[in-house]
């Protein structure tokens, strides 16, 4: 919660960076990010198996009205384009 500070005499928020640091916990979107991309490498890997058929495949069908949802692959793809950018 906020903390008040002394010398301005009001109550200041924390950042999501200063909790981390004081708790030593890490960011939780990065912690997700590298969880996904560990196991995309898994499925990656898994030849023959139903996962790997089941990422892979194509749904035969019509597609419902609107915005396409986001797939998984796409989401792995942009974390892995992030990670690149940042190297």
């Amino acid at each position: 919660g906020p903390v008040y500070n002394i010398e301005t005499r009001t109550y200041e928020r924390r950042h999501n960076n200063d909790l981390q640091n004081l708790y030593g916990r890490p960011n939780i979107l990065s912690y997700s990010r590298s969880k996904r991309i560990e196991w995309a490498g898994h499925v990656w890997r898994a030849e023959g198996k139903i996962i790997k058929r089941v990422t892979e495949g194509r749904i035969v069908g019509k597609r419902p009205v609107g915005r396409p949802r986001t797939r998984w692959k796409d989401v792995i793809v942009k974390d892995l384009k992030m990670i690149h950018d940042k190297t």
